[in-house]
C-alpha cells in the first residue's frame, strides 16, 4: 500500500467517524425521503374518521397527479392570523406528499375537520401529514370545514417551502380561513419521528 493509498483510505475513515448522526427523533433518511410526485407510488391514508378515497370516488395516484385543480383561494390575512402562521424546517417533509393530502383535503368539501383538545391527523401520505390543531387547547375541540383546512394547508405549501420544486421539503401552520382556533400544521409523519404528540408551540411567528 502506498503512502497515499494510506493516508486515502485513513481520511475516509475519519471522515465517516465524525459525520453528525441524525435526530434520535427521527428526521428522516435518504431512504425515506419521497422525491417528486411522479418517483412511485405513496398512499394517501385519511387520518382517524376522516372519508375514506373510496367513498370520495378518488384514488392516491390521481391525488398525486401533476394535472390536479387546486381551486383554493387567498387566506385571509390578519394580525392573529401572523400570530399562528409560522414556517420552520425542524420537521420537515416532503412537499409532493403534503400537496396530495391537500388535495384529499380539496375532495371532503363541506365535511367537517375536527380536533380535540391538542390535535387531529387528517391525513399522511408517505413521510408527510396535514394535522388540525387546536391551537387554544379550548374545551369541546375545535372544528372547521375540511376545504377551508386546505387553503391553510395551501398557505404553508406555497410559503414555507425549502424551494419551488415538488421535491423540496416543507413544514408550517397557518389558520384554517374562518376558524383562527383551528390550525393546520404540515409536517413530517409523527410514525416517522418515533414519537408520540403533534406539533410544538412554534417560538416565533411569521412576521
Amino acid at each position: 500500500m502506498t503512502k497515499l493509498t494510506f493516508f486515502l483510505s485513513l481520511l475516509a475513515l475519519t471522515s465517516a467517524a465524525t459525520l453528525p448522526s441524525r435526530s434520535p427523533r427521527g428526521t428522516r433518511t435518504e431512504s425515506q425521503r419521497a422525491g417528486p410526485v411522479a418517483a412511485g407510488p405513496v398512499t394517501v391514508i385519511p387520518g382517524p374518521g376522516m372519508p375514506s378515497l373510496a367513498s370520495l370516488g378518488v384514488t392516491s395516484e390521481q391525488l398525486f397527479s401533476a394535472d390536479f385543480t387546486d381551486p383554493h383561494a387567498t387566506s385571509p390575512s390578519s394580525v392573529l392570523h401572523k400570530r399562528q402562521s409560522y414556517c420552520s424546517l425542524t420537521y420537515p417533509a416532503s412537499r409532493a406528499n403534503a400537496i396530495a393530502c391537500r388535495n384529499y383535503l380539496i375532495q371532503t368539501g363541506t365535511f367537517t375537520c375536527s380536533s380535540g383538545p391538542d390535535f387531529s391527523v387528517l391525513c399522511t401520505a408517505g413521510d408527510s401529514e396535514i394535522l388540525g390543531w387546536n391551537y387554544y387547547n379550548l374545551n369541546g375541540g375545535v372544528n372547521t370545514q375540511c376545504s377551508d383546512a386546505a387553503v391553510a394547508a395551501s398557505w404553508v405549501i406555497d410559503n414555507c417551502s425549502s424551494c419551488p420544486g415538488d421535491s423540496c421539503d416543507v413544514e408550517g401552520s397557518h389558520p384554517a380561513t374562518y376558524n383562527s382556533n383551528f390550525v393546520v400544521y404540515v409536517d413530517e409523519s409523527v410514525a416517522l419521528r418515533g414519537v408520540s404528540g403533534g406539533p410544538s408551540t412554534p417560538t416565533g411567528a411569521q412576521q
